[in-house]
């Protein structure tokens, strides 16, 4: 966690094709209960406008692609427990002018923790869809009824467990990135399903396993290394 002395500016509004910032921030992190000093740097550009399609072959024209890069150090604690923290996140949102918020955004994280023992990196990335856009999709809460799609990030094969007590008609739908269905399965309507996914023939990427139960459908994010 972080508490800012001196805030960064990610962006004046409005803005456009072209667009560039950069904003310096500073203040206090702690990490492990250990606290010490921490910086960074924010640069925002807008360096693209295009189509975006969403799962479900949902398409927007004309969107903006706003890029934030987000650059932060650390330097906390003290002999023989100290570290040094460097992170790198970029972030790349897509706006339409029929929304107020982007409609997509695509995040890629990695922090490198440097101490005695060596240095550990923590790599993610994620997706996040403007909910107000995929229309047609009504989401459920399907972890209460134990519902499971892992290993993820997976290379292989995945397994997708679920709890179904009504005995309703399930159906599973994989989704790239372009917005295209690339499998297509029936699970049935056993109280209990378990299935196992062979994905290997899949490239990597980030995808989305759109569960259906009845009339009802949720969507994960899959990572396929």
């Amino acid at each position: 966690s972080a508490t800012f002395t001196d805030s960064g500016i990610i962006a004046s509004w409005p803005v456009s094709f072209g667009y560039s910032s950069t904003d310096t921030y500073a203040g206090t992190v702690d990490y492990l209960s250990i606290t010490g000093p921490g910086s960074g740097t924010v640069n925002v550009t807008a360096p693209g406008s295009g189509t975006v399609t969403l799962p479900g072959s949902i398409v927007f024209n004309n969107c903006l692609q706003v890029k934030i890069e987000n650059l932060s150090y650390a330097n906390i604690g003290t002999f023989p427990l100290t570290f040094t923290i460097n992170g790198v996140t970029t972030e790349y949102h897509y706006y339409t002018g029929t929304q107020k918020f982007p409609i997509v955004m695509v995040a890629y994280d990695s922090q490198t923790v440097n101490s005695g023992s060596g240095p550990t990196v923590q790599n993610s990335a994620s997706i996040t869809i403007n909910n107000n856009v995929l229309t047609g999709i009504n989401n459920i809460n399907l972890e209460a009824l134990n519902y499971n799609v892992y290993p993820n990030p997976t290379t292989n094969n995945v397994n997708i467990n679920l709890t179904n007590e009504k005995t309703e008609a399930v159906s599973v739908v994989v989704i790239n990135n372009l917005g295209q269905i690339v499998r297509s399965i029936d699970l049935g309507s056993a109280p209990e399903i378990k299935y196992l996914m062979n994905t290997s023939d899949l490239t990597s990427g980030i995808y989305h396993v759109k569960t259906t139960v009845g009339e009802k459908s949720t969507t994960k994010k899959l990572i396929i290394q």
